[in-house]
């Protein structure tokens, strides 16, 4: 089944398929994710959702629910120079000629949503590292042991280069 958006789900059934993947499929709009529908999650991927939603907190308090350990939440970023939680609107097609791109959330203000949503801990890992426009977001129930980059530990490019720089050796040493 094609998407007239996104395209088919040729990617998806190769993961499935080469990692025996015993996962269950469904197409479902978000309005309709509800515990009842899906279920519960130890871990709930959004990634590159969060800025196209016009209704976001909503849509986030639907999802939110579902994850008992951590939300990963990859996003476009704006708003780099204001330090307190704010957020752009994008009432056309002003970011990437796409009309569908509603928001541009600075770090400070993905963290401050996810921690109201009962989050208790937010790390916060800029994509790419020497031009920030996106964000990843890992965002937990209970804190894990180790510890967490937040987003009070790292500055945007052009502010505080020698911190960025020691910021992304703790996130290496995680994948690796």
């Amino acid at each position: 089944m094609a998407d007239e958006c996104w395209g088919d789900k040729a990617s998806f059934n190769l993961a499935k398929s080469h990692l025996g993947l015993d996962v269950d499929e469904k197409v479902i709009d978000l309005p309709d994710l509800n515990a009842d529908t899906v279920g519960h999650f130890d871990v709930v991927l959004f990634l590159g959702v969060f800025y196209h939603l016009k209704h976001l907190l909503l849509e986030l308090e639907r999802i939110a629910p579902l994850c008992k350990e951590s939300l990963i939440l990859e996003t476009q970023i704006d708003a780099l120079d204001c330090d307190r939680p704010a957020m752009i609107f994008y009432p056309g097609d002003e970011l990437s000629s796409d009309p569908t791109n509603w928001w541009g959330p600075n770090p400070a203000c993905v963290t401050a949503i996810l921690k109201g949503l009962g989050f208790s801990a937010v790390e916060f890992t800029p994509r790419p590292p020497k031009k920030w426009t996106r964000g990843i977001f890992h965002a937990y129930r209970t804190p894990p042991s180790r510890e967490i980059v937040t987003f009070d530990k790292v500055s945007p490019p052009g502010r505080s280069k020698g911190l960025q720089k020691s910021v992304f050796r703790p996130i290496r040493k995680l994948f690796n």
